[in-house]
């Protein structure tokens, strides 16, 4: 029996309110030959009751196009960057897709990509998406210049121009096999599908795009990168800076060192403005949250020093001459 065409992977953790649309989604797909991973991570609602339901009811379609559907449980909560280690070692697709659960997808995603992947026997497809705001939806571009070649999407992805998820790109299961990737720690969950798919497009020798947006990103509140409390937001910012540290020992030894340390410098600057701009937001003291901030990161055994010397570069040359000065002018 020939393996299945694509492997979707998704993980399922509190999302009763979406899973049967994502389930169902992904059930309207076109595209014969596609192995479901369903991966439950001790989820304490009724999204596996609800995701079964829909597997019933699709149970003829399912036969009819020789899908394989798996539902795995974690033997414990083990969070997002765990589960899809563990889903990427037992998928069996030519190509991996991924696919949050409180998303969903166009009927003719995973065959307009596949078909383009097999044709032109492409490593990568990367297609648009769509986020979906309670106000509006807003168009996202998988790659900034379609027509850049492998090399420029690189660069646009490690500088952070184009997005760096895994959902929108179709990756040939041969980049995880016949490559070292090394995986964010258990716990690392925020920035982990950047350090992925950061290595995945390093190994990578071509890429394709379809200018489509196929795939549609609910602003869900209650996922980890909207939780905006100031715990939250100090331990989004250290998995932030672990998998950006992840990324810096991933190509240390490699000729393009030198270069990509400055990309990842231009990540901590990042991620550190955005968890600035958080904590901003929640009205306390900016001078006491920094300085928590900057506690919680120097102390993680989880960030190399390189993650730790650009937060003290970056917090000197932010706020050394006046900080109170400073952090009065960023609330006026």
């Amino acid at each position: 029996m020939s393996s299945p065409k694509v492997s979707i992977i998704i993980p399922v953790y509190k999302v009763e309110k979406y899973i049967e649309d994502c389930a169902k989604s992904l059930f309207s797909q076109n595209l014969s030959g596609i192995e479901f991973i369903f991966i439950d991570d001790c989820s304490p609602d009724h999204s596996i009751e609800k995701l079964n339901k829909v597997v019933e009811e699709y149970t003829t379609k399912i036969a009819e196009n020789h899908w394989i559907v798996r539902v795995e449980r974690m033997p414990k909560n083990s969070g997002q960057a765990e589960v899809r280690k563990y889903a990427i070692s037992i998928a069996s697709g030519d190509y991996i897709i991924h696919c949050d659960s409180d998303d969903w997808i166009d009927p003719n995603m995973i065959n307009e990509m596949w078909i383009l992947a097999h044709k032109d026997k492409l490593d990568v497809v990367v297609c648009d998406y769509n986020h979906i705001k309670k106000t509006e939806t807003v168009i996202h571009k998988g790659m900034v210049n379609p027509l850049c070649n492998r090399d420029e999407f690189f660069e646009e992805v490690i500088s952070i121009f184009s997005s760096w998820s895994l959902c929108n790109k179709l990756i040939s299961r041969e980049l995880y096999s016949e490559h070292t990737i090394i995986y964010p720690k258990k716990g690392m969950n925020v920035g982990e599908d950047m350090a992925l798919v950061t290595q995945l497009l390093y190994y990578s020798k071509s890429v394709g795009y379809i200018g489509k947006p196929f795939y549609n990103y609910i602003d869900n509140r209650e996922s980890i990168s909207n939780k905006h409390n100031v715990s939250d937001i100090l331990d989004n910012y250290v998995q932030w800076i672990a998998n950006i540290c992840l990324l810096e020992s991933f190509f240390k030894g490699k000729d393009i060192y030198e270069r990509m340390k400055k990309k990842l410098s231009y990540g901590v600057v990042f991620a550190t403005d955005e968890a600035l701009t958080h904590l901003e937001s929640t009205g306390k003291s900016m001078y006491l949250l920094i300085a928590r901030l900057c506690v919680r990161l120097l102390r993680n055994n989880d960030v190399s020093s390189f993650g730790k010397r650009r937060l003290i570069r970056y917090m000197k040359r932010m706020f050394s001459s006046s900080l109170k000065n400073k952090i009065h002018k960023l609330k006026a």
